[in-house]
């Protein structure tokens, strides 16, 4: 899948032709990260923007093992591809409803590795 967003001069589409030929959890966590980074910044608030890259960057250990998992790698790049299409369509509510699906798949994840 390619697709490009732009926002605020950033563009999503290298994220997407990317993830799909990444081969190790290293560069899918890297390419993770970056698509975060784009919506973070897409908020027009640095402070807000800043404190979340910080969070997700804390999050580094919990992130590449979840990625480590194909299963949890592919539903997190379905889980993007659903904000990602909310966002083209300016479709609000079904962007939160999938960032919330996102963030609570996450922490599920991250109860898991730490049992």
């Amino acid at each position: 899948l390619t697709y490009i967003l732009p926002i605020n001069g950033h563009s999503i589409s290298m994220y997407y032709s990317e993830k799909e030929d990444g081969q190790n959890s290293d560069q899918i966590k890297n390419l993770d990260s970056r698509f975060h980074e784009l919506l973070y910044l897409a908020s027009n608030s640095k402070p807000y923007a800043s404190t979340l890259c910080d969070i997700h960057k804390r999050m580094t250990k919990f992130r590449r093992a979840s990625v480590s998992h194909q299963s949890r790698a592919l539903q997190a790049l379905e889980e993007h591809e659903a904000i990602y299409a909310a966002l083209v369509r300016h479709d609000e509510d079904a962007a939160e409803q999938a960032v919330l699906t996102h963030a609570q798949n996450a922490r599920d994840r991250m109860k898991e590795l730490e049992a």
